[in-house]
């Protein structure tokens, strides 16, 4: 997105870029594995 303002460009991007991925919902994988049996010495 070419601009003469930096400043108009970075905010058209991130206004885009949060609609997509507001229309993606993005989710967290699932654990394949119990996490309370993880213990960290």
């Amino acid at each position: 997105i070419p601009a003469n303002r930096k400043w108009y460009r970075n905010l058209v991007i991130s206004e885009l870029l949060a609609e997509v991925l507001g229309e993606m919902d993005p989710q967290l994988p699932k654990a394949d594995f119990d996490p309370s049996q993880i213990v960290i010495e």
